[in-house]
């Protein structure tokens, strides 16, 4: 099975994720000719890395045209817990008193690097966000899941994968390769990948993410809103 983030009619080639090393970044741009809807900003790390950019680049995207704004969690293993807590306390702290501050979607990053989480941290950390009424996106490779677990059916699926196959991960795999189970595709880091490219308003090597119209034809805007119509915001 092949896909093509290109293709218009099944893939709105929309969304990226950025963090402090994303620079110089010019949001308007990204908002108009770059063609991104949605930005994902990392917030924190493992159990003490606060981004130092979030909150600034927050206050560059609420005047943007941006208008659908996520905040995630880079995951590392042990004391998921305490991991979660510091992400959100961060997030709270970073966005209290913003003015015109947005909602925001909240995604865990459970990938493969230094000290990568495991699948219980990682499923300890979905459990912990549901308790607070948050659904999380996450994101991830095709591998990470063994097991399709009954919590994560409510998480959207934020596929890692630069490559023309996307394979979803348990537990959101299908059995039609013509929809694919995922939500978003993160298809390139704008060097890797058959489609790395750059769009304007961003440095080179920005992640670059579609959505999947296929599995969503009433688009991303109207996806989104209904995410966030059910998750609560911590205060």
């Amino acid at each position: 099975m092949t896909a093509d983030p290109n293709d218009a009619a099944n893939y709105d080639d929309c969304g990226c994720d950025i963090y402090h090393g994303d620079s110089p970044l010019d949001f308007d741009l990204l908002g108009t000719t770059g063609g991104r809807k949605c930005c994902i900003m990392k917030v924190t790390e493992g159990l003490t890395v606060r981004d130092p950019a979030f909150r600034n680049n927050i206050t560059l995207l609420i005047p943007s045209r941006i208008k659908r704004i996520g905040a995630y969690h880079f995951g590392h293993h042990g004391e998921p817990i305490p991991q979660m807590k510091f992400f959100i306390q961060t997030f709270v702290d970073a966005t209290r008193n913003m003015a015109n501050k947005p909602d925001f979607l909240f995604m865990l990053d459970l990938e493969r690097g230094a000290n990568p989480p495991q699948e219980t941290d990682g499923l300890t950390m979905v459990q912990y966000l549901q308790s607070l009424g948050i659904n999380p996106i996450i994101y991830c490779g095709f591998d990470f899941w063994s097991q399709s677990h009954p919590e994560l059916k409510a998480c959207p699926h934020y596929l890692a994968a630069y490559n023309d196959h996307p394979t979803s991960a348990i537990p959101w795999r299908i059995p039609s390769g013509d929809t694919y189970g995922w939500d978003m595709w993160q298809y390139t880091d704008g060097a890797k990948g058959p489609w790395a490219k750059h769009v304007q308003g961003a440095p080179n090597d920005m992640d670059l993410s579609c959505f999947n119209l296929k599995k969503h034809p009433e688009g991303l805007e109207a996806w989104w809103d209904a995410q966030l119509a059910n998750t609560r915001q911590p205060d």
